[in-house]
């Protein structure tokens, strides 16, 4: 709560800081200098702070400005039209510096979690280069998805009989990662602790497995936390298919030596019974 208040109190204080300046001016400046002042003390708030603090600053500066500057003095009340439109340009410089630095700072976080996102699939793609197990690249996969989401994870691979591994999970999880699975789309689990997220292993061909994410609170596939969990699953589908076609390549090639050398055996003990005969 306190946190909460903590921009309100720091705009009444600053407000009070270009009161107190303006009024101390005023018998050598013009009234004009003091609305400027009090313009500036807003626009730094405005630079630092939501519209919503902004605009209170600009409020009670205009009612400060208006009680201790404008005649007749000690009261609220101005009846000079152009005092008015001064009040009304404070409102609508202070409402257009706010929405223009909520912009940037929304535009400088949406920057900060691309670079964050390309980062970790940047690390988790360069750590499943290196592995050609699938049972490897799923323990690879599960550490970097327990440090970005700070989450327990599991990774159910699909056995040679068509169906998901049975480790680690209870009968509830195992068929929400069963539905995930023959679906091909995100699941959500209500739990005890929260919610298990179960996203699909999609590979070219077929599904993968499933990967598993519990969490506090449940999110969607179109979420940020859904995008990022989604594209490190398909990193590890990527993965596994790649280590498949290189065992299935490296079994064709030790196939094809082994029919070479059956065929060279043949020919030789061809050639030594015609030279016996």
């Amino acid at each position: 709560l306190a946190r909460a208040f903590a921009p309100y109190l720091l705009a009444i204080g600053c407000v009070s800081v270009s009161a107190a300046i303006a009024w101390a001016v005023l018998p050598y400046s013009d009234l004009a200098d003091g609305a400027m002042i009090h313009l500036l003390a807003i626009v730094l708030l405005a630079t630092r702070f939501n519209i919503r603090v902004s605009l209170f600053a600009c409020v009670i500066s205009i009612l400060a400005y208006d009680f201790l500057c404008l005649p007749p003095r000690m009261s609220l009340a101005w009846t000079d039209p152009k005092s008015s439109l001064t009040f009304a340009a404070m409102v609508i410089v202070t409402v257009t510096i706010s929405a223009l630095n909520e912009r940037l700072r929304r535009q400088e976080r949406m920057a900060r979690e691309t670079a964050f996102r390309a980062e970790a699939l940047h690390r988790l793609n360069i750590e499943l280069s290196g592995a050609s197990e699938p049972e490897h690249l799923a323990a690879i996969t599960t550490r970097h998805l327990e440090s970005l989401f700070a989450a327990e994870v599991t990774v159910l691979l699909q056995m040679q009989g068509r169906a998901l591994e049975r480790v680690s999970v209870n009968a509830a999880e195992l068929a929400h990662a069963e539905r995930a699975w023959t679906r091909r789309e995100l699941v959500g689990q209500a739990v005890v602790s929260g919610t298990v997220v179960w996203v699909p292993l999609v590979g070219i061909h077929e599904c993968l497995g499933v990967v598993g994410l519990r969490v506090a609170r449940g999110f969607d596939k179109e979420s940020k936390p859904g995008q990022l969990l989604s594209a490190c699953a398909n990193q590890l589908a990527t993965a596994i298919e790649r280590a498949q076609l290189s065992s299935d390549g490296t079994h064709v090639t030790l196939d094809i030596g082994s029919t070479i050398l059956q065929t060279n055996s043949i020919t030789l003990s061809g050639g030594s019974l015609t030279s016996a005969s």
